[in-house]
């Protein structure tokens, strides 16, 4: 399974020139999921995606083309993403926009970190999530699953106790 934000503003500075882009936030496994790996460097990894690692990012082909001068060079170069310094570490394939349309990618949770639903900090933007079926699992199992994950979650909050 996968968690993203997408249709994100993302701000992009690269050799002193800002760019804005629609990208998105995904989980480790978000291109894993989809079947697709960048055609340039590599995908994200668990430690890119924790809380204050390094900050990483993979571009869309059209804009490495486009914005980046199509840099054969261009994985590991540094950029700032919104306002902090990241590395280039990828190139997704030409035409790939998942979700919708995005152009670029960055870790989700590096970029906004898990907290506790009764933390006053907690943020209200809820990723949506995705998964790949296992083998020999049907649709209809899956979502027995998560129908009933759905009613115990339900069941565990305060105010239905």
């Amino acid at each position: 399974m996968s968690g993203y934000l997408n249709g994100s503003t993302i701000n992009v500075t690269y050799k002193n020139n800002p760019q804005r882009y629609t990208g998105g936030y995904v989980t480790e496994d978000f291109f894993r999921i989809v079947g697709v790996s960048p055609i340039m460097g590599r995908d994200f990894t668990a430690d890119d995606n924790k809380p204050g690692a390094e900050k990483t990012t993979i571009l869309g082909y059209e804009i490495w083309k486009r914005d980046f001068g199509g840099d054969p060079h261009i994985v590991g170069q540094a950029v700032r993403i919104n306002g902090k310094a990241a590395t280039i570490i990828g190139v997704m394939p030409e035409n790939f926009k998942f979700p919708i349309s995005e152009q670029l990618w960055v870790p989700l949770y590096n970029e906004f970190p898990l907290r506790p639903r009764d933390d006053a900090r907690a943020n209200n933007s809820a990723p949506a999530v995705m998964g790949r079926l296992k083998e020999g699992v049907s649709l209809d199992q899956v979502n027995a699953e998560f129908s009933a994950l759905g009613e115990t979650a339900l069941s565990r909050q305060p105010e239905n106790e």
